[in-house]
């Protein structure tokens, strides 16, 4: 990986993990996912984890998830998409 840069990534462990926090981070009741389209990692002192979410109510969101050091995540960011 290249320190400051985005790069792609598959959904893996540890993305489902930053997935999985999101959902619940957003705070919206009944909230169920129904795909991960896209995952982008970048390495900053810890990880930070763009996805872009497809929930089943049809809403597309783009999420960033912010990884500690110590594995502790937070959600940075939290935009509907069009």
């Amino acid at each position: 990986m290249i320190a400051g840069g985005w790069q792609s990534r598959s959904l893996d462990a540890e993305s489902q993990a930053a997935t999985d926090f999101a959902l619940r981070a957003m705070n919206r009741p009944g909230a169920s996912l129904k795909s991960v389209d896209a995952v982008e990692v970048q390495v900053v002192a810890g990880l930070n984890y763009k996805l872009t979410l497809s929930l089943r109510d049809g809403s597309r969101w783009l999420v960033v998830v912010y990884r500690d050091l110590q594995s502790n995540f937070s959600l940075t960011s939290a935009s509907q998409l069009p």
